[in-house]
């Protein structure tokens, strides 16, 4: 991590997911006024003159969260002279070379790493989305010039080139709701164009490979199990309509992808944690083979540790 010269200037330091990484000696500030001050806001000051500060941010459209912000940590991002972000999504490289570590190795495509029926699935399932995105799109999004094809190879173009847990990710990002917010910078972003704008210093605690190597280095049945059961949820939230069957295993469905997320959550911050630790290692190991179980016979030949 570089270090931060903020001798003269205050420095406010975002990352995300804050909540899984917060120091027990960090004091956390927030004073809005009304149903507001009951929220955490993420925010967390280091005590020193002049102030510098954490802030916890999310990837998702700034338009979703932007309203619930409390004004203390807008406040905070006003009055900071440096800004420092968990990667440089304003800068061209950052952007290259996220897009190459999604790639599989040279010479392999997803077919050949994927079990025929999930890829036979997966393939469907885009070609579904291909064909839906144009009533998905909003009139505004229209205005501005986006076609539906433009914008279904933005997302998912080069697909079968992509390792799956990236696809996975990609498939999670190809719902109508998603689509319809396409265009809208998520909250780091439109923090770092705002910097930018407002002539802040910033920079980048991150590299790409620090990103990427965790996810790449998850483990393939794992990630394949977790493709199929995003394939399989995204089909009954297609399909679900009036049918009080698909409603039913929706909404398990969602409770699973949701149990699914946080657990990457975990496994992916134990990299970042505990990578050093011995006994990390075996509970990531144990942890493993139960969620295999939950989804696949596989799971019962899955030796825990």
């Amino acid at each position: 991590m570089p270090v931060l010269n903020t001798k003269y200037s205050k420095c406010l330091l975002l990352w995300q997911q804050i909540q899984y990484l917060c120091p027990s000696g960090f004091k956390s500030t927030h004073k809005s006024n009304g149903r507001q001050s009951e929220l955490n806001s993420f925010l967390w000051t280091i005590k020193r003159d002049p102030p510098s500060y954490f802030y916890g941010t999310i990837h998702v459209p700034y338009t979703r969260v932007w309203d619930y912000i409390p004004e203390n940590s807008k406040k905070a991002f006003q009055e900071s002279n440096i800004v420092y972000f968990e990667l440089d999504l304003t800068d061209p490289y950052t952007i290259s070379a996220l897009t190459s570590c999604q790639l599989l190795p040279q010479g392999e495509n997803l077919q050949d790493v994927l079990p025929r029926d999930i890829y036979r699935r997966l393939k469907r399932h885009l070609e579904y989305v291909k064909l839906m995105m144009p009533s998905w799109m909003t009139p505004d999004q229209r205005g501005k010039g986006l076609y539906a094809d433009y914008l279904f190879n933005a997302i998912a173009g080069n697909w079968e080139r992509k390792r799956p847990v990236w696809v996975m990710l990609m498939v999670n990002s190809l719902t109508e709701a998603d689509i319809k917010t396409r265009g809208v910078p998520v909250l780091d972003l439109y923090l770092a164009q705002e910097a930018e704008r407002m002539r802040k210093k910033t920079g980048a605690v991150e590299k790409v490979e620090e990103q990427c190597h965790p996810l790449n280095g998850l483990n393939f049945s794992q990630v394949a199990v977790v493709l199929l059961k995003h394939i399989y949820c995204f089909i009954l939230l297609h399909n679900g309509g009036a049918n009080q069957i698909y409603r039913e295993n929706l909404k398990f469905c969602e409770s699973d992808i949701q149990k699914i997320h946080h657990f990457w959550y975990l496994h992916i911050y134990e990299y970042f944690i505990l990578f050093s630790n011995t006994d990390a290692v075996i509970y990531r190991r144990k942890l493993s083979c139960n969620m295999l179980s939950m989804w696949t016979d596989k799971g019962k030949n899955c030796k825990n540790v």
